[in-house]
């Protein structure tokens, strides 16, 4: 037998007289191996003049090949720098691998060989070839019974008999069976299976979207309560043979929702089934496997004494679909055991723990249930108990026993008899609350917290959860005396510690009173507004190790939905690190989750690390998430970073999207920076220096100090600007500075000063042109306008002015001084006021009535008497009336004749004209002749 798998190599440079190498002696034994030359090894000689290998054969010879004969040395060793093959058997003793991703063949330590490959194709015109000496073929996370899943093709090395598992078999011509063995899933007996119901159906009937199964609920001695629930998954499977029957041999399968419930039947879903399912027949066990949303119906149990893995127990929990995929979490078999669940150690710690040993594969989890109430989610004040109790009010009667009026001690300690106590204890090497025949209070102002309620706001839902365990049987109550959240209860002594739990309305008023006359001991009291179920903590571990990489992952699952995550992965070509962390909160205004995230992944070209955060808030105003996310690379040709930033509302309607990196590499290094709103606007920033240039380029670049530019512009610290030329094409905006002799100021140009120097000139040809200050001793401003109008002023709309013109009342001063013609048009209803003379012109066809603001109306094109009022009293008012027509004007209004000055209510105006002047108290009417 071959006692060493590597080959030994030996060297030296002995040369006999003609400088040629000499061989090596032969070692006398395996053992003196250090005499000679042994079987396998090699000798080289590496002298100059005649370097040379020898090698040690099985017939005890030496061979001798010159160094350069790579030919001859290729008749004993298979070539490594090219394609090459062996015209004899080579033994592998520990396998051997194909590729790069651990495919191949491995042999175990007894010699049992294993294959994993990614295909197998077959030869000639078969569909596998030539097979031999393969002992078994499995699927990936094969699970053996009738609940399993994938397949298994394998020869028995105990009995040599050849055995396959799988879901389906269709054979297409015939099927030749020595003996057959019909099973069938049920749930007692056999194979059997125990679920949460099962019953044998009687009759079937055919409805619009189920099947009506109705049970044998009664067999006409004893009436049996269906025990199916709506939501129930049922399942059936057996075979339809029948004796002498041979042909169109099949299973009948279905797995189908039961969506209704009677007292003696079920409905089943025509739709919600799995795939392939048949209809149901009178006849058949109906097994209930799963529920949709009650997880105390979605466990199964089996029990196999026929298969590959018999006999054996399985355990499922959380079937809710039609997929037993990952709901094994208990196996006991004689081919491996499976546990996923609870262990309770001698210390009280519940810890939950799954090892797997696997070939090329070590997996273990550890998780455990932080069941303590956090103090952030619980109203009360210091319910934990830890050391004291501060915060809560306690009666205590402890009578001490004294032996002439001394205390009597009994294994040093005093004994004594406790009529009524409530104090922390050490008990079970936990600090507990101990009551005996007594109770504690905590008012309502040393409570942690209190709801707060708005007006005509109901009452919300709260929770009390405690641990105990009864020593002395008793009556307890707890709560808020005279509220719905105030229960009393008679408990039993018990042996280990179980879980309460009582829930009502609060309106957060009052005092939290917990007493028991009985003996008990507690912990973990809590008064919080989720169930006690919603508050623990899981935490868990898991090390997974393969021949190809490590993986070692912890997380913490609290059921006030914080999730927190961290994994390394290390495989021969990179290490990879992450944490994660999730918070989720519901408030009042909403709810709010952030998920955080950070990773290290190492390779031998690139170090990554990056972290991001997402937040999401969802409020009645609607949905808002951000997010943010950053990375640093890091390669041999270039180092790299990013950070993002997006914030969306629902819908992503409104985005607003925010980018920032650098890159360095050999050549420069580019620095940028973008963002795109929500409105649309898009906006990047872009710096890049390399050997040749530096290019800056943003819509908004801000530099700082004093800056240069070939020395002919510079830009000073107070943001003062020197250059020796200059174009500008654009918009220019300046509030201070010079213009020529002007000042720029925040407001405009300026140049005051006794004699300014600053003008304005606008000139073409024709004797057209707009100076200011070009005629100094002549006029400040100087329009002409040859052929056309030179100045137009217009206004518009009430307490509109064209043109208001001041002149001091002084000698030879004028407001306005005009030469030549004056034109000035006042068109119907408007009026020309000079110098408190105020004339309005107004020509009336019809009744009606004066404005205060008339001066002249003439009445004409009348086609029938009219009656005019005058405009209410204003004294010194004057109003020349003037009838033009044919027919009469009636006037009326408080009127008198300046003749006899007599009243009138009304006059008449035939032909003529009128002037009316208002005095104190009345129109005083004056004839035109």
């Amino acid at each position: 037998m071959k006692k060493r798998v590597t080959k030994i190599l030996w060297y030296g440079d002995a040369v006999d007289e003609r400088k040629e190498a000499i061989p090596p002696v032969l070692s006398p034994n395996d053992e003196e191996h250090l005499l000679g030359l042994n079987y396998g090894e090699i000798y080289m000689c590496i002298a100059d003049s005649d370097p040379a290998l020898f090698i040690r054969t099985a017939s005890d010879r030496i061979v001798y090949f010159k160094a350069l004969d790579i030919e001859a040395l290729s008749r004993y060793f298979l070539r490594k720098d090219r394609p090459d093959e062996a015209g004899f058997l080579i033994n592998f003793l520990s396998g051997i691998l194909l590729g790069k991703n651990g495919r191949g063949i491995l042999v175990n330590s007894n010699g049992e060989a294993s294959a994993t490959i990614d295909e197998l194709n077959g030869v000639r015109n078969a569909s596998i070839g030539n097979i031999k000496d393969i002992s078994s073929i499995i699927s990936q996370a094969f699970a053996s019974g009738p609940l399993g899943s994938g397949f298994m093709i394998k020869v028995d090395s105990q009995t040599g008999r050849s055995y396959i598992e799988v879901d389906e078999l269709f054979v297409r011509i015939k099927a030749m069976f020595s003996e057959l063995e019909i099973k069938k899933l049920s749930y007692a007996g056999g194979n059997y299976m125990f679920t949460a119901a099962g019953m044998k159906c009687g009759k079937v009937e055919g409805h619009e979207g189920f099947w009506r199964c109705y049970l044998l609920v009664d067999d006409g001695e004893t009436a049996i309560e269906n025990p199916f629930k709506e939501g129930d998954q049922v399942r059936f499977q057996d075979f339809n043979i029948k004796p002498g029957v041979y042909e169109n041999v099949s299973n009948r399968y279905y797995w189908r929702l039961c969506v209704g419930v009677g007292d003696d039947y079920i409905d089943l879903s025509k739709t919600d089934c799995d795939a392939n399912s048949d209809v149901p027949r009178e006849g058949d066990s109906l097994v209930q496997l799963g529920n949709r949303t009650d997880k105390k119906r979605q466990n199964a149990i089996t029990l196999s004494v026929y298969g590959d893995d018999a006999p054996s127990i399985h355990q499922y929990a959380g079937i809710n679909s039609y997929s037993l995929g990952g709901k094994e979490v208990t196996v006991i078999s004689p081919q491996g055991n499976k546990f996923m669940g609870d262990f309770i150690l001698m210390t009280g710690v519940n810890i939950m723990t799954q090892f797997k040993i696997l070939e090329n594969l070590i997996h273990s989890e550890i998780s455990s249930v932080r069941d303590e109430v956090m103090s952030k989610d619980n109203y009360l004040y210091n319910a934990a108990f830890a050391s004291n109790t501060n915060g809560w009010e306690t009666v205590n009667n402890i009578r001490i026993f004294t032996v002439n009026g001394m205390f009597l001690k009994i294994n040093n300690e005093f004994y004594s008899r406790k009529d009524a106590m409530a104090a922390v204890v050490l008990y079970d090497n936990k600090n507990v609350l101990r009551i005996i025949d007594s109770g504690v209070k905590q008012t309502n102002a040393d409570l942690a917290d209190k709801p707060v309620y708005g007006e005509g706001e109901p009452l919300r839902k709260f929770f009390i959860s405690f641990r105990y365990k009864v020593a002395i049987a008793g009556t307890l109550t707890i709560g808020f005396p005279g509220q719905n959240l105030h229960f009393t209860e008679r408990l039993e002594p018990n042996d280990e510690y179980v879980i309460k739990e009582y829930s009502g309305t609060w309106n957060g008023t009052g005092d939290f009173e917990l007493k028991f006359t009985g003996d008990i001991y507690l912990y973990s009291l809590a008064l919080t507004d989720n169930a006690y179920e919603d508050l623990y903590t899981k935490l868990s571990s898991e090390i997974e190790q393969t021949a190809t990489s490590i993986r070692l992952e912890v997380s913490e699952l609290s059921e006030s939905n914080n999730k927190k995550f961290a994994e390394i992965d290390l495989r021969s070509d990179s290490i990879e690190l992450s944490v994660s962390d999730i918070q989720k909160s519901v408030t009042e205004l909403g709810t709010s989750t952030t998920q955080r995230f950070s990773a290290i992944n190492q390779r031998a070209d690139s170090i990554e690390l990056s972290v991001s955060e997402v937040e999401k808030s969802v409020t009645d105003l609607g949905t808002s998430t951000t997010e943010r996310f950053s990375s640093i690379n890091q390669t041999v040709g270039s180092i790299s970073a990013s950070v993002t930033s997006i914030e969306s509302d629902v819908a992503g309607i409104n985005k607003t999207i925010k980018e920032a990196g650098w890159l360095t590499t050999e050549d420069g290094v580019e620095i940028w920076a973008a963002a795109e709103f929500s409105n649309g606007v898009k906006a990047s920033s872009l710096f890049n220096i390399t050997a040749n240039e530096i290019l800056l380029k943003s819509e908004h670049i801000r530099l700082e100090g004093i800056i240069t530019a070939n020395g002919n512009i510079k830009i000073h610290e107070d943001g003062s600007i020197e250059c020796n030329n200059g174009s500008f094409s654009g918009e220019i905006t300046a509030k201070s500075g010079k213009i020529g002799a002007f000042d720029i100021t925040s407001n405009g140009l300026s140049n005051i000063s006794e004699n300014p120097e600053a003008y304005i000139v606008i000139e073409k040809g024709g004797g057209k042109f707009f100076r200011v200050n070009n005629y100094t001793d002549r006029s400040m401003c100087h329009i002409r306008g040859d052929n056309m109008m030179a100045l137009e002023v217009s206004a518009y709309g009430d307490n509109s002015i064209a043109i208001n013109a001041v002149g001091q009342a002084g000698y030879n001063s004028y407001a306005i001084k005009s030469t030549g013609d004056v034109e000035m048009t006042a068109r119907s209803g408007e009026k020309i006021k000079i110098s408190g003379l105020c004339l309005n012109y107004r020509e009336v066809t019809s009744s009606g009535s004066a404005y205060s603001s008339d001066d002249v109306i003439v009445f004409k094109n009348t086609s029938a008497d009219i009656t005019f009022s005058l405009p209410s009293l204003d004294s010194g008012k004057i109003l020349y009336l003037k009838n033009k027509g044919s027919k009469n004007v009636k006037v009326t209004g408080r009127l008198s004749d300046a003749g006899n000055g007599g009243a009138l209510s009304e006059t008449w105006i035939n032909s003529a004209s009128y002037i009316f002047i208002c005095s104190n108290n009345s129109w005083n009417i004056y004839y035109c002749a």
